[in-house]
């Protein structure tokens, strides 16, 4: 759990952080607008409100192994989640939402823990690319909603490929080897499931998340 913890709070204070240092850079700069420095600062609020939601939620799902999901508008998570990486602007997200995949039956910050997670991972992944866009769409697929995960970075190995969700099992210098594991556990947790798709040359890496439709 602490470490499930650690990992998962490193996201939202870190964009924290980064809102903080934009609004003291602003104001020694003295930016014409006061209404730029109020918005990084209420970035930096909402962050560290998630986190602390993070914390009050991960212990009531440790203890109790069990989710309450309720109907959550899947596009507003997917935002929410990209605002908790920074939205950094170098970076091209697409997200392409089906009519009838709007809505998701999931307990929101877990949720979003799982989006920002795989949002990540591809961020980091395309840091060398000189095009960097994500692809995020969800659709209708056997019965349940399935949420898509592509990046245009150099996509998986394939000797990585059989240990993406082995706990500690990381490509990174600085990684964790945390991430996938999470987010399986959160997922399944919603009796959904998670898995990427085999690597193909010339493609990115591709993430799905399948939920059950309520």
């Amino acid at each position: 759990m602490a470490s499930a913890m650690a990992h998962e709070l490193s996201q939202p204070l870190s964009a924290a952080t980064n809102y903080i240092e934009t609004s003291v850079q602003a104001i020694r700069e003295c930016f014409e607008s006061i209404q730029q420095i109020a918005a990084t600062i209420e970035s930096a609020g909402r962050q560290t409100a998630r986190a602390i939601e993070l914390v009050r939620r991960m212990r009531s799902f440790v203890m109790t192994g069990t989710v309450k999901k309720q109907p959550e508008d899947l596009a507003a998570m997917i935002a929410n989640a990209w605002g908790s990486l920074g939205a950094p602007s170098e970076i091209t997200l697409v997200t392409e939402i089906a009519p009838e995949a709007v809505t998701v039956h999931v307990e929101r910050i877990h949720f979003e823990a799982v989006i920002a997670n795989l949002l990540l991972n591809a961020t980091q992944a395309m840091q060398a690319e000189p095009v960097r866009r994500i692809w995020v769409s969800a659709q209708i697929d056997d019965g349940n909603v399935a949420v898509r995960v592509e990046d245009s970075g150099p996509g998986i190995a394939e000797g990585s490929f059989a240990c993406l969700f082995e706990p500690l099992f990381t490509t990174r210098p600085d990684g964790t080897g945390l991430g996938l594991p999470i987010c399986q556990t959160l997922v399944e947790a919603h009796d959904g499931a998670i898995q990427a798709e085999r690597p193909e040359a010339g493609r990115g890496a591709v993430f799905v998340v399948t939920l059950p439709l309520v």
